[in-house]
């Protein structure tokens, strides 16, 4: 645990020193702008023009390297996600859908080569993005170096967000909510046994993207053998999937009690510790009724997590299923269910809405029965 939050620590620091710097860069990049400088307002405006218009590039760079490199290295197109907005491939076809991760602002998943997961490249599918975001800030320093006004202002900003999120995003951070692409490839070229977990993530997302149910995908890819570190985020989501699998084939007790064992364990990130607490209190109210405990709904840090996570069908399956069994209150529960299947349209894996639904159901009977 001290290891834990010393690395939390230590993350936070390097987090905060790597904007003060960029923000120290960023300030002397907009240098010109005479026209807005006897105007504080303007000038501040023009600034934050810069910054995020640069930063939407550098996220937009930085998920295209991830799909270059990745492509280079025998990966095939998953999705494409920035912000909300997502580009999935379902059945070879490409489609717009919409969700988002917690603490994270895009993502480009690919399928695992085909040959297996022994002998998958994972450095420059991993590390391709911050290349990418370098690569990029370099060419804008150039460019602005030999360009003058705003134009030469906005380069100068979309150099330093290039280094800032390659830092952010290359160095080895777990700032205990989510591993970001350095600590993944690190853990991945010290441990290659990690590597079947981490096939087995993109092996199950690109799966559900076809319409396969966790229930139904092969037991083989989510046996880790014993000897593996369950704390490290890469077989930590493998383990997590397997829960939600159970959960899927209605074996609710017997995901409850892997999903206790696991918060036993502790070292989980911050994501997958939510998304495990969620899970339980959904397999508890199944099993349990109005008996079970939902008192983790409650807490302050879980609403923050369910804001962020507001469009995702797990956290509106949950306080569904809150509202029903806990709560006696079937307006509310109503109003949420509808607000799930307007989620459902836009969601690219339509096999967990499957699962979802089917949780919901289990709930509403549950509910009768109390």
């Amino acid at each position: 645990m001290k290891t834990k939050k010393s690395a939390n620590i230590f993350a936070k620091i390097l987090y905060f020193g790597i904007s003060i710097c960029g923000g120290i860069l960023m300030g002397l990049s907009i240098s010109y702008a005479p026209a807005v400088m006897d105007s504080m307002p303007a000038l501040i405006g023009f600034c934050l023009f810069c910054v995020f218009s640069a930063s939407i590039v550098q996220i937009i760079v930085h998920e295209g390297g991830h799909l270059l490199f990745g492509l280079l290295s025998g990966y095939r197109f998953s999705s494409f996600r920035i912000g909300s907005l997502a580009l999935v491939r379902v059945s070879g076809k490409f489609k717009l859908r919409r969700y988002s991760v917690s603490g994270t602002a895009g993502q480009c998943l690919m399928l695992p080569p085909e040959e297996g997961w022994e002998n998958m490249k994972v450095i420059a599918y991993n590390m391709g993005g911050a290349l990418l975001n370098i690569i990029t800030a370099l060419a804008a320093f150039f460019l602005a170096d030999i360009t003058e006004g705003f134009l030469a202002d906005w380069l100068g900003t979309l150099g330093t967000m290039g280094m800032v999120y390659a830092a952010l995003n290359g160095v080895p951070i777990n700032n205990g909510q989510l591993s970001n692409d350095g600590s993944n490839m690190l853990n991945l070229v010290r441990n290659p046994s990690l590597k079947k977990c981490f096939w087995v993530q993109l092996a199950a997302v690109g799966a559900l993207a076809e319409g396969t149910r966790l229930r139904d995908m092969p037991q083989e890819w989510f046996a880790i053998p014993e000897g593996y570190d369950f704390s490290n985020p890469l077989c930590s989501a493998v383990r997590i999937m397997e829960t939600q699998r159970l959960m899927d084939q209605g074996r609710y007790e017997t995901a409850a009690e892997e999903m206790r064992a696991m918060l036993r364990q502790g070292g989980l990130q911050g994501l997958y510790e939510n998304l495990i607490r969620l899970d339980l209190v959904t397999a508890e109210m199944i099993t349990s009724g109005d008996d079970a405990d939902t008192g983790v709904l409650k807490e302050k840090a879980m609403k923050r997590f369910m804001s962020s996570m507001g469009r995702s069908p797990s956290v509106i399956r949950t306080l569904y299923c809150a509202a029903l069994v806990n709560d006696k209150d079937p307006k509310k529960a109503q109003e949420l269910r509808k607000k799930f299947e307007r989620t459902a349209v836009t969601y690219p894996y339509p096999a967990e809405l499957h699962m979802e639904r089917e949780l919901m159901d289990a709930a509403l009977e549950r509910s009768k029965e109390d």
